[in-house]
């Protein structure tokens, strides 16, 4: 399928980046030039300080070798530091990690901005002594090892009207997978609306006579499903073909596959997909850990997950997105493909 990243696409990817940057700078806001001090709570050892400040900031997935420990007359501070920071994480966002982890101890956290949307100080303080100084600084160089993830997410069309309406609200990209249905048809807008995006799968699981696809049907009825199809699906990311359905394995499959790619629009296979699942909630997560991770070497990539397991997977998902992964748009992942097979031709 010839995919185009057209106007809308590109708004809505600059919306999303908006979105992020204004977080950071509610953040920022909230650190710049602010002491937060921790009362009749437990003391805290110089050593300590020390641990969990690094214990943070490698929960970031940052570099030793962008830690660097210097000696400053100027601080005075048993612990002073220097830390680069890659472009793509907000340094307020690794001060609300470092404020969190201390939430209990007594200590006195300082931060103050020393160059707009930049370089950030960091100081903190025990018994009135500073103990740890640091000095945040972007660098454009810098690149935290992770890859790109598209999520689709099967059977998001037979989940409860709450539970649709939660997912849709739900600041994360994703695009839902939808069998053709007068029921689905109509949640095309609400996904568009919250910046969502959706791929049309076909299998034996389409009732509406209108859409429904079947082996021993007419090459004539066929064809005027397929047209129905298009025509009510007409900002559907791709089409997706369940290869293990009777669909699939039919004589009329041939037919079925030409009438869409003679429109330009190819037919994927569901098993194209790695889906991340497991036997129970744990193992469901650390198969998408290390599909994930798996994938990200590889370069852009989908993960499936089922509807299911959206809220289950959540944690996993913030904790790799800490570490560099990122979990984008997946018509970006699309056209990336599409981008990379052009070049190889």
């Amino acid at each position: 399928m010839k995919f185009k990243l057209d106007k809308k696409v590109i708004i809505q990817t600059l919306f999303i980046t908006a979105v992020i940057l204004l977080a950071a700078n509610l953040l920022l806001a909230k650190f710049s030039k602010h002491e937060q001090y921790h009362t009749n709570l437990k003391d805290i050892e110089t050593k300590s300080i020390n641990v969990k400040f690094l214990g943070d900031l490698r929960a970031f997935a940052l570099h030793d070798n962008w830690i660097k420990e210097i000696k400053s007359s100027k601080t005075k501070a048993d612990y002073s530091y220097t830390v680069d920071v890659p472009k793509d994480l907000p340094i307020p966002v690794i001060l609300n990690e470092i404020y969190g982890s201390f939430d209990g101890d007594n200590v006195k956290l300082k931060t103050n901005e020393l160059v707009t949307g930049g370089k950030t100080s960091l100081n903190i303080f025990s018994d009135n002594k500073l103990k740890l100084a640091a000095e945040f600084n972007y660098r454009d160089s810098l690149n935290r090892q992770g890859g790109s993830v598209g999520l689709l997410i099967d059977g998001f069309d037979r989940l409860s009207n709450k539970k649709i309406d939660y997912l849709i609200k739900f600041p994360q990209t994703f695009a839902a997978l939808l069998i053709p249905s007068k029921a689905s048809l109509q949640l095309c807008d609400s996904l568009t609306e919250y910046r969502k995006e959706y791929v049309v799968l076909l299998n034996d699981d389409i009732k509406d006579m209108d859409y429904k696809l079947s082996g021993g049907f007419s090459p004539a009825r066929l064809k005027s499903a397929i047209r129905t199809i298009i025509g009510a699906y007409q900002n559907a990311l791709f089409y997706a073909i369940d290869d293990k359905s009777k669909l699939y394995n039919s004589s009329e499959y041939p037919l079925i596959k030409n009438e869409f790619e003679k429109r330009g629009m190819k037919l994927l296979k569901i098993s194209s997909f790695k889906l991340a699942e497991g036997s129970n909630d744990s193992e469901t997560t650390l198969n998408f850990d290390r599909y994930v991770k798996q994938k990200g070497k590889e370069g852009n990539s989908f993960i499936l997950i089922s509807a299911g397991n959206f809220s289950i997977l959540q944690p996993q998902i913030f904790s790799m997105i800490k570490i560099g992964y990122k979990f984008i748009n997946p018509s970006l992942i699309l056209a990336a493909k599409e981008k990379e097979q052009t070049s190889k031709n």
